[in-house]
């Protein structure tokens, strides 16, 4: 950009993503949305660290009777109201998961799949992220099938620690409850989680890889059935579908 005249002097070189179509604009900043959002990078705009405190703090001070308003433990519900918790959880999640998205791309770089490797089919949202038992699979090497759960293990961990950090500030007599994920109870939860997983894929190198279904084609198809809450394992978010 050209401080100057207060343009930008060339289009966007980062191709976007094709679920978030503000991303797609060659010449928008931070999803023409400047107030809230900051891009230094020029690739992923991310929430703005004091515009975030502010709408926390508002969440916290209009929300604590609605969040109150609901059971103290894991309930376990598909589909909770957005609360005090959720709004903490989410935006400590999405920018926890934003860093390590973006970390593995040295981390990946360079590492080819090839047609001639056994193949696996990779769930795009997996089961231990309250993904579908039953969805349709992008085909991929199984060195890189490795690689992108070994990847994706530091999206479990972000959601844990984000968990963890809301159940600390707002209380409310929250406690985690094993293995399940809280967060992925309500729509915007999974939201987040997806764009995680989203930003994973580009940034670590894998949303094109796959031969007959890539895994960019396969969890674009999932995304919305994934936030809708039509397809997932909730409340246990396992394997078997049980705890």
């Amino acid at each position: 950009m050209d401080p100057a005249v207060g343009r930008f002097t060339q289009m966007d070189s980062f191709d976007g993503f094709s679920a978030d179509p503000a991303s797609l604009h060659k010449y928008v900043y931070a999803n023409a949305d400047p107030v809230n959002r900051v891009d230094p990078s020029g690739h992923n705009s991310n929430l703005l660290g004091s515009a975030v405190t502010v709408g926390i703090v508002a969440v916290l001070a209009t929300g604590a009777m609605m969040a109150m308003n609901h059971t103290t433990g894991d309930s376990g519900a598909t589909n909770r109201r957005f609360s005090a918790w959720d709004a903490v959880a989410v935006t400590q999640y999405r920018t926890a998961a934003a860093n390590h998205s973006q970390s593995q791309t040295s981390v990946v770089t360079g590492a080819v799949a090839t047609a001639t490797i056994n193949r696996d089919g990779h769930h795009t949202i997996p089961k231990y992220l309250c993904g579908g038992r039953v969805q349709p699979l992008a085909d991929v090497t199984v060195p890189r099938h490795r690689m992108i759960h070994a990847g994706i293990a530091g999206i479990r961990l972000a959601l844990a620690g984000a968990e963890e950090y809301a159940t600390r500030t707002v209380g409310i007599g929250r406690r985690r409850n094993g293995d399940l994920i809280r967060l992925a109870q309500t729509r915007e939860g999974r939201q987040a989680i997806a764009q995680g997983l989203q930003e994973f894929y580009y940034y670590g190198g894998f949303w094109n890889d796959g031969q007959a279904r890539t895994i960019g084609s396969v969890f674009t198809e999932e995304r919305p059935r994934y936030e809708s809450g039509a397809n997932t394992t909730l409340p246990w978010c396992s394997e078997s579908g049980e705890p």
